[in-house]
């Protein structure tokens, strides 16, 4: 096929090209060992950091915490790795096998290979120029001020804009070592609370930015082992034990891969930022889910905390076993099916598709026209009453009162 220059002329996608070429070569060449570019490079990472974790592993490779698991396992079923105890009960530390430098050195040197061989053509000094030049693209562009004769809004800007970017850094390392105050917080008469001085208090960190700190927040490290050591999916509702949540697993038969993880708390930031990306987060007050977000405010609830949807609703929305043993002991079957009764209501279907149906040009079309009536749906978060109002039949009705007789 004929290249097209507009594209030749284009330096992401010319390096985009290189990458594919010298990647294909090097994965040819690694095929021996049964092993990955990049299963190799999370292995040179756990050599060069002996005792980190998944967590960690994920962050230094720039995926999630459930990808990291899996190249973990596979470095330990090919006697690469092996897993510690670590820094807690929760946490494997991760360690080269003994033997494992050898065969590192051996998949190392066939890479150079590879690499001399990509890079044939260039001498040594070019090859120097080239990796000079790389680092001048990775790093943050600069904006670059070629035009300080076009006025003088151009030389204001090209003094301006260094000054406010020092500023700017100065800010961050002050805040970024700037702690709260733990005196203690209190809700104020407008029902405004100190969200940082909360967060100190119940995570115990000082100064807690960074998605481990909040892994001391009651439940969340719980919230973390309870995905990894359910890999078919479920349901994730929170229990009184902080070391604990309920489980609502999904039905038989299991689809491959898991049936996915849905995790329905009120903590929208704290519990997505320690969850992988294909983990579900929801929450009852309707931030991040649809159906939460159109029940009725609760009457005098305190900004921000007035609405609160019964967890029957995300247990049939997401599909999960709702019979006991299975889903959590306080939950009610009955209610439980009349929740699934209450989703079928056509008008709550229409508003649920606004968000989750594929946005086609008709999609799209439908949902403006529909934003005013869509902005005023409300349900009742009771299933019983949502079915009345709905005009459905409910699946589990009251049974009339006995018959009164008549005394003898």
């Amino acid at each position: 096929m004929k290249q097209s220059t507009d594209l030749e002329r284009l330096l992401g996608y010319q390096l985009q090209r290189s990458h594919l070429l010298v990647t294909g070569d090097a994965r040819r060449s690694l095929e021996a060992y049964g092993i990955s570019p990049a299963k190799l490079t999370a292995l040179l990472l756990i050599r060069a950091n002996p005792g980190c974790d998944q967590t960690a592993l994920a962050r230094a490779l720039s995926i999630n915490r459930s990808s990291a698991m899996k190249l973990a396992n596979f470095l330990v079923e090919r006697g690469l790795v092996e897993r510690r105890p670590g820094r807690d009960l929760r946490t494997n530390a991760l360690h080269l096998m003994p033997g494992a430098e050898d065969r590192i050195s051996e998949m190392l040197r066939t890479l150079d290979e590879s690499d001399e061989r990509m890079s044939g053509r260039l001498t040594a000094s070019e090859r120097t120029q080239l990796f000079t030049l790389l680092l001048s693209v990775s790093v943050l562009p600069v904006w670059r001020f070629g035009a300080v004769a076009r006025g003088a809004l151009h030389r204001n800007w090209a003094f301006a804009l260094p000054v406010v970017w020092v500023a700017m850094i100065a800010w961050a390392f002050f805040a970024s070592n700037t702690t709260g105050n733990k005196s203690g917080a209190g809700i104020s008469a407008d029902g405004i609370v100190d969200e940082r001085i909360y967060y100190v208090l119940n995570s115990g960190h000082d100064h807690p930015i960074l998605a481990e700190d909040y892994l001391d927040y009651p439940r969340m490290r719980a919230m973390v082992d309870d995905i990894d050591n359910t890999p078919n999916g479920g349901l994730l509702l929170n229990s009184p034990s902080f070391m604990m949540w309920y489980i609502a697993p999904p039905p038989l038969p299991i689809p491959e891969g898991g049936a996915g993880h849905t995790v329905y708390f009120l903590n929208l930031g704290m519990t997505s930022m320690n969850v992988p990306l294909d983990v579900r987060v929801i929450d009852q007050e309707g931030l991040a889910y649809p159906l939460a977000a159109h029940s009725d405010r609760l009457t005098d609830g305190r900004i921000g905390h007035d609405k609160n949807l019964y967890p029957d609703w995300p247990l049939a929305d997401t599909g999960m076993v709702d019979r006991h043993p299975w889903m959590p002991w306080y939950m009610d079957e009955k209610w439980a099916m009349q929740a699934h009764t209450a989703l079928s209501c056509p008008a709550t279907q229409d508003l649920l598709a606004s968000s989750r149906a594929p946005l086609t040009r008709s999609r799209f079309k439908h949902n403006l026209i529909q934003a005013w009536s869509f902005s005023k749906y409300r349900i009742d978060r009771v299933p019983k009453y949502e079915i009345e109002r709905c005009h459905l039949i409910d699946p589990a009705p009251t049974p009339p009162p006995p018959a009164l007789t008549p005394p003898k």
